[in-house]
């Protein structure tokens, strides 16, 4: 899970560019139990930052 100080939409992709996910709706988390283990970025607020699912 994945946790945002602030509720924003979000993307999230892969390292090859593919989005994997995505909300228009604010959130305060995302679910990320169902993602293969890698290594994501996550655009949201207008940052784009890293994380890894293992």
């Amino acid at each position: 899970m994945l946790y945002f100080n602030q509720a924003s939409a979000y993307e999230i992709y892969d390292l090859q560019g593919k989005l994997i996910m995505k909300s228009k709706k604010p959130q305060n988390s995302v679910n990320v139990s169902k993602l293969k283990s890698g290594i994501y970025l996550i655009k949201i607020g207008g940052e784009i930052m890293k994380f890894v699912v293992e």
